[in-house]
Formats: structure tokens, C-alpha cells, sequence
């Protein structure tokens, strides 16, 4: 949300260096003298952030001292050349009118009380621990766990319990980013009151994900899919993934297709693998956000959508489609896994089509197995297929 600021600034005009006039940490510019044959002025410079410089006043000055409520003088401001030439010389305090832009973050303050009687700390022994999870309104998922363990006891405080949020999305507990450890005695109440504050629109991808099997919990590796066909373990979280990530509860993006249907989404899971979706939903203020995809179908786009959402198998038998929509938006996730599909696939019929992609996207692998097939079964490829082909193409097949 872009919320529209006036701003006024009073400040000391230096004559001999450049004065930085600083509204907040995003908003402010330099301020530096000039002078060239006897003629002096102010230089506007190093502008930062989305501001316009509305007014720009001085004290009147008379007989020797400022008034006590002075009227104030505007000074003629060049926005174009950004500069202002000041009322006198021994006058040297200036008050600065601004309009910013300034971008608002949604945020949630949510308190949270964690308690945990003796009687049940009592019973652990050293080295067990008890998990809970934290859940915080409108994520839809587990964000922080909990973790209460039996540790060796201190000899001086008497402490035998640690207490241990972990917060790997670094969301402020008690005002404080990090994890959060606290000791005391399993002769005490666990009776803790938390202060939480987070963004609502916290990645929904989490550090270390976890495959939960009825041995043992295995850490998976979040490293782009090899495969449209994940092992059996991915399928699992990337199933788990897929029903949190498709409820259309707390979707605030909409991808409008071809006939006009509205494909729900979320912004961080577009920004996140598109830096063409990222700028669009940054420049935009209102909530939630519409993008035009009007070149793609909504079958397509929705496929693409659940395959981000962790649905791998939802591009089978539509990768070619899905490569353009992915090309067009620069996802680079799906471009990867359309051309695994393609890899797995070429043959004389589709050869042609995917050596043009391969050398066009600089896919390697993709590119030596067509040329392989152009090399091998050059018979079975349609002749007129060849004058689509570039002529560095044709040399790297049939010439080298």
C-alpha cells in the first residue's frame, strides 16, 4: 500500500560543505552551495527516495533579528534544475516542504502465552524434550516450534529446563529477531508471555523442511526439482505443500487468463520466482493484486501455479505450453523443469522444436541430445523441418 506523506523539515544551511536534509531513513537529499562569478544558489542533489519538493521557506529578516513569529518567505524553487537561490547571506536556516510516497507494510501483533505446569516437567529425564508449535493467525501454516528440553542442571541457578522457540523466519519475539532461550527450573511453571510481530505475508517456504516418516524425520534438500518425477519423499512434503498453498482462503493475487477467469495466487509465491511478477506487485498499491495473463489459458496458468505450489506432476503433458508461459514471466523453476521433460523426450519428430529452445536458453545437456538425434536419425526427421534451423546449428550437427 503506497500512502501519500506531507513533510516539513527546518535545518541549517551550510556554506561551506553540503547539508544532508534527512526526513527518515528512506527520504532525504543534499543540499550544497554554489557560486560561479558572485552568484550564488542552492543545489539540490542526491535525492532518495519518492519525494517532491513543494515549498521551500525562510525567516524574513529585519532590523537585525529574526522575528518572534516570523512570517516566512518562499523561495523560488526550479524543479527542473532543482535549484533555489537564498533570501540573504547571513540568513542561512531554510524550512523544506515535501510530498513522499511512502510504501506501507502490513504487519500483525499477536500475543502469545506458552504454559507448561511442574508436575509435567518433572517427568522428563535428561535429554528428552517436548515439542509444540506455534501458530500465528493468518499463516497457514506452522511458523515457530517450540521446544522444552531436559538439560543438565546448573549447580548455581538450579536450572534443568531450556526453553527454545526456534524462529527461522526471523520474526520479532519480545523485540528481538532470532530464537529465543530462556532457562529455569522444572520445580517452576512454564509461564511465559510473548510478544510476536510479523509480516502476514511470510515465505511460505521454511529453512528446513521435514519429512516425517515411522523411523525417523529426514531433512530434505530444497534445491530445484532434477525431475518432473520426484522420488516418493518429495512427493510427500511437496503433497503437504500443495493443500496448504491451494487454499484460496488467503490468496492475494489474481492471474486474469485469456477468457477473462481469475486464477487465485499469492504475492510472495510470484515474487519469489519471478522478478517480472516482483515489479508489477511492488508498483502496485492496491490489495489484492490483478495481473493480466491474457496470452495463456487458465488451464495453463493454473497448472503452472500448482507445480510452484509444490504439484510436480501438474505440467505433465503440457510442458510446451507451460515452457512459453514460464519464458514469458522468466520462471525460472518451470523453465528447468519443462526442460527436463524435453530431455527425457526428444526424438526425430520434436527435435528441430527442442534444439531451437536448447541453443535459444543455453540448456546444455538438452542441446547435446538433440544433437545426438540430428547426427544419428537424420532419415526420420522431415527434410523441411531443417530450414528452421540457424546456421550454427547445422554446422554443430553435421559438420564437426
Amino acid at each position: 500500500m503506497i500512502h501519500k506523506v506531507n513533510l516539513v523539515k527546518k535545518v541549517k544551511l551550510s556554506a561551506l560543505s553540503k547539508t544532508t536534509v534527512k526526513f527518515d531513513e528512506n527520504l532525504e537529499f543534499d543540499v550544497v552551495l554554489k557560486c560561479i562569478k558572485g552568484i550564488g544558489w542552492f543545489q539540490i542533489e542526491n535525492v532518495k527516495g519518492d519525494l517532491k519538493i513543494t515549498r521551500i521557506t525562510t525567516p524574513r529578516f529585519m532590523g537585525g533579528n529574526f522575528f518572534a513569529n516570523p512570517d516566512e518567505i518562499d523561495m523560488v524553487y526550479d524543479e527542473l534544475k532543482n535549484t533555489f537561490v537564498g533570501a540573504c547571506v547571513i540568513n542561512s536556516h531554510y524550512t523544506f516542504y515535501i510530498t513522499a510516497n511512502i510504501k506501507m507494510k502490513e504487519t500483525n501483533i499477536e500475543k502469545y502465552k506458552l504454559y507448561f505446569c511442574s508436575e509435567k516437567l518433572c517427568l522428563l529425564k535428561p535429554n528428552e524434550f517436548i515439542r509444540r508449535q506455534i501458530i500465528l493467525p493468518g499463516i497457514s501454516f506452522d511458523v515457530l516450534t517450540c521446544y522444552i528440553k531436559k538439560i543438565q542442571k546448573n549447580e548455581l541457578t538450579g536450572n534443568d529446563i531450556e526453553v527454545h522457540i526456534e524462529n527461522p523466519y526471523n520474526v520479532e519475539i519480545e523485540g528481538e529477531k532470532g530464537d529465543l532461550k530462556t532457562e529455569q527450573s522444572s520445580m517452576e511453571d512454564i509461564d511465559l508471555r510473548l510478544t510476536i510481530v510479523y509480516d502476514p505475508l511470510i515465505t511460505m517456504k521454511p529453512l528446513q523442511p521435514f519429512v516425517k516418516t515411522n523411523a525417523q524425520e529426514t531433512l530434505i534438500s530444497e534445491s530445484r526439482p532434477q525431475s518432473t518425477l520426484p522420488s516418493e519423499s518429495t512427493k510427500e512434503v511437496n503433497s503437504y505443500w500443495y493443500e496448504i498453498m491451494s487454499n484460496e482462503r488467503y490468496s492475494d493475487a489474481f492471474l486474469i487468463a485469456s477468457n477473462k477467469t481469475k486464477v487465485s495466487s499469492h504475492r510472495c509465491v510470484l515474487a519469489e520466482h519471478s522478478q517480472i511478477f516482483a515489479k508489477i506487485i511492488d508498483e502496485t498499491s492496491e490489495l489484492p493484486v490483478t495481473i493480466n495473463v491474457e496470452e495463456f489459458n487458465a488451464e495453463i496458468i493454473k497448472a503452472s501455479m500448482d507445480f510452484l505450489y509444490g504439484k510436480n506432476d501438474s505440467i505433465k503433458r503440457k510442458e510446451n505450453e507451460i515452457f512459453k508461459f514460464a519464458v514469458k514471466y522468466n520462471i525460472k523453476m518451470l523453465m528447468d523443469a519443462c526442460c527436463t521433460f524435453f530431455e527425457e523426450s526428444v526424438n526425430p519428430a520434436n527435435v528441430c522444436e527442442f534444439i531451437q529452445i536448447a541453443y535459444l536458453y543455453n540448456f546444455e545437456e538438452l542441446k547435446q541430445k538433440c544433437l545426438k538425434v540430428l547426427a544419428e536419425k537424420k532419415k526420420e526427421i522431415d527434410p523441411r523441418k531443417f530450414a528452421d534451423l540457424s546456421k550454427n546449428i547445422l554446422i554443430d550437427a553435421f559438420c564437426l
